[in-house]
């Protein structure tokens, strides 16, 4: 005999402790509340020695000053290029000039090089920063 069919009445808001978003504001379930900031990135491997000492003494000295927790989040999303070389193919065959089609050609090139020996990833990254219970 089969086993009979359940409904599934739980919609996936129950499983989330987020309650609502109020000006900005993450409202959470449980009173408390929390601000989330898109930071953006700096590409650490085109500075200096210098500038990148400089950083993480800024980044430490801003984490040791916090009197409260705080979260960093980043979200990796492999991105398709094949659009982009399409049009650069497009581009490439749609120049009347010679030099201008080799420079394309190179960086075309390039960018299908770059794919082959890593992933293209669009990164982002948040910074959540709670407050206590309202």
């Amino acid at each position: 005999m089969p086993a009979p069919v359940v409904a599934i009445k739980s919609t996936t808001q129950e499983h989330l402790d987020v309650l609502d978003v109020v000006n900005d504001l993450v409202l959470l379930k449980d009173g408390s509340c929390c601000l989330i900031l898109k930071v953006s990135a700096v590409n650490f491997n085109l500075l200096s020695d210098k500038e990148q000492e400089a950083i993480i003494f800024a980044y430490a000295g801003l984490l040791n000053s916090l009197t409260f927790s705080i979260q960093i989040v980043v979200k990796s999303q492999r991105k398709d290029v094949s659009k982009y070389l399409d049009l650069l193919q497009e581009q490439e065959n749609a120049v009347s000039s010679e030099k201008k089609r080799q420079q394309i050609f190179r960086y075309r090139k390039f960018i299908n090089q770059i794919v082959k020996e890593g992933n293209v990833l669009d990164k982002k990254f948040y910074c959540i920063i709670p407050f206590s219970r309202l």
